[in-house]
């Protein structure tokens, strides 16, 4: 999980703190959490793939909190979005957004979804392969709802010395993956725990602004790895706190320590108070696992040797180190190199660089960069890695939680394990490639040539790029979901990359131009 904070002001833009909002990462999931005044311009600030977030949710229509919807919303109509977007929140966001579009002309070209919770109940609203959310009952003056995010279990990592010891086919992996023992042919049963080790657990983040503490609010987050609570006032100010129905930052602390939880990051601050110093000082009084927010934050939320271990790292506006002196030009083009050595070391030939990849494909990041200096890459540093790899446009690469490893989402030309469950695919997915090629298509179907799978797109666009890199692109569609049903397995990718060991001609439908 990965939170980056775009504003933490309560009531007004002070001290250069921007209203409430925040970009929820789970793998490569975008959630947008409430969206105050100026969101879309804290959005393209901080580097934000803001297209890719198909969920918002808004915690309640006190202004600091929404005013900033109905202009992320218009941006997407002038960029001609076509995915649905859904919205998230108590009763009264669909007037608000519909009423504001019929008074200013706008028609919004894209489906937008809009749930409305129940703010007094815990209840599960989303869920997607990869993360649940539900509704946390809040005490404000209006209705009112917080948001858990929680991941789900993820399978088990398949051990590739087991693999090779017991010569595994790779149809059996998925299956063993979630559980099953190996049956050998002369009868030996080979339990699963020999063959994998656990997975991570999961994460949990609970988002909760604005509210007094509440006892309620403490059991639903109970135990998550990182609670963020509001922190309006200090203990000076606590009279003001129970009529406005916020919280100080000791009652926030009071609340995470009767949660059980691992981290506090406190929020929502008042423009009376300059700096938040007194707010950290009393909170960490009570819980000591106390940070405070800041716009541009962002923190890496994982685990280490059993205990929750947060990162809070600043993402600066200003150029990076390094960069200052490298034309605008150059460094896009240096950027491209970057991209085109992370592929090459990560996916096929690591031990140019000196590097030994784990089962699942993990590098550690300091022997990358050593080695990648070694080269001829010395300016290739830790923050020039970690904007590579969010910038790259079809986000090729990942940093593991704790940052001290990475590796490519899917590509591999090595046997590697992404540790990927089988999925069911779409009915209809789309495979990009050169006209040129079309012939051996037509006779052998898809194959994955030096890869480990054959590569397929959700959508024309994206089937369209990959197509144009090898010649006069061509658009094939694949009857995904026949596949399926017959009995081929389907993996997608942690950047929506969906795989397959190959396809048969006889799902393939070719374009009536090319026939």
């Amino acid at each position: 999980m990965l939170l980056t904070i775009l504003g933490n002001a309560a009531g007004g833009p002070y001290h250069g703190r921007p209203y409430s909002a925040q970009v929820l990462q789970v793998d490569q999931h975008l959630f947008l959490i409430d969206c105050g005044e100026g969101t879309q311009m804290q959005l393209f600030d901080y580097g934000i793939r803001y297209d890719r977030c198909n969920q918002i949710f808004i915690s309640h229509l006190h202004g600091d909190h929404v005013f900033g919807l109905m202009g992320l919303i218009t941006n997407w109509c002038l960029k001609k979005r076509t995915a649905t977007l859904q919205i998230f929140s108590p009763p009264g966001v669909r007037e608000l957004v519909e009423s504001t579009c019929r008074i200013c002309g706008v028609r919004v070209p894209y489906p937008i979804e809009f749930h409305e919770v129940d703010a007094a109940a815990s209840v599960k609203v989303f869920e997607n392969q990869k993360v649940e959310v539900w509704t946390i009952p809040l005490a404000h003056r209006i209705a009112t709802s917080g948001w858990l995010f929680r991941e789900k279990t993820r399978p088990r990592t398949m051990r590739a010395d087991m693999i090779e010891a017991y010569g595994i086919p790779y149809v059996l992996i998925p299956g063993i993956k979630t559980g099953d023992d190996l049956r050998l042919s002369d009868g030996r049963v080979i339990p699963n725990t020999e063959l994998t080790t656990p997975p991570p657990a999961p994460l949990a983040y609970a988002f909760c602004s604005d509210t007094a503490p509440s006892t309620a609010v403490a059991a639903v987050v109970s135990g998550v790895d990182l609670l963020y609570h509001e922190a309006t006032f200090t203990e000076e100010h606590t009279t003001e706190a129970a009529i406005s129905f916020h919280s100080t930052a000791a009652q926030a602390a009071a609340i995470a320590v009767q949660a059980g939880v691992g981290w506090l990051l406190l929020g929502h601050f008042s423009g009376r108070y300059m700096d938040t110093a007194q707010h950290l000082a009393e909170a960490r009084m009570v819980f000591e696992s106390t940070a405070a927010a800041e716009p541009g934050m962002r923190i890496d939320v994982g685990r280490k040797e059993g205990m929750v271990m947060v990162m809070v790292k600043k993402f600066e506006k200003k150029i990076p180190p390094g960069e200052k002196d490298i034309p605008k030009e150059s460094t896009g083009q240096r950027f491209v190199q970057f991209s085109k050595l992370l592929s090459r070391v990560l996916r096929h030939h690591p031990r140019m660089l000196g590097l030994q990849l784990d089962a699942n494909g993990w590098a550690e990041v300091s022997a990358l960069l050593e080695g990648a200096a070694a080269r001829g890459f010395a300016d290739l540093d830790y923050p020039t890695l970690q904007q590579v790899v969010a910038t790259n446009s079809k986000q090729r690469f990942a940093l593991s939680a704790d940052g001290r490893r990475i590796r490519a989402n899917q590509g591999h030309s090595m046997a590697i394990d992404l540790g990927l469950a089988p999925q069911i695919p779409p009915d209809t997915l789309y495979h990009g490639t050169a006209e040129k090629s079309l012939e051996a298509i037509r006779n052998s179907g898809l194959k994955p040539m030096q890869r480990q799978h054959v590569h397929l797109s959700p959508d024309v666009t994206t089937a369209q790029s990959v197509g144009g890199r090898h010649g006069k692109a061509v658009v094939l569609t694949i009857r995904s979901g026949d596949m399926a049903a017959q009995g081929h397995l389907f993996f997608q990718s942690e950047n929506g990359v969906w795989l397959v060991a190959e396809v048969p001609v006889d799902f393939i439908g070719f374009p009536a131009s090319v026939l």
